[in-house]
């Protein structure tokens, strides 16, 4: 839920790299810390 904080509160660039850092973490089951 935090992460759509920072998407509402950060560059549009910050926002698209959070939204492919979770797809990555989704498909690949990777970078749960």
């Amino acid at each position: 839920e935090y992460d759509l904080y920072y998407i509402k509160n950060q560059s549009p660039m910050l926002d698209l790299m959070i939204v492919l850092r979770t797809i990555r973490v989704v498909l690949f089951g990777v970078g749960s810390r």
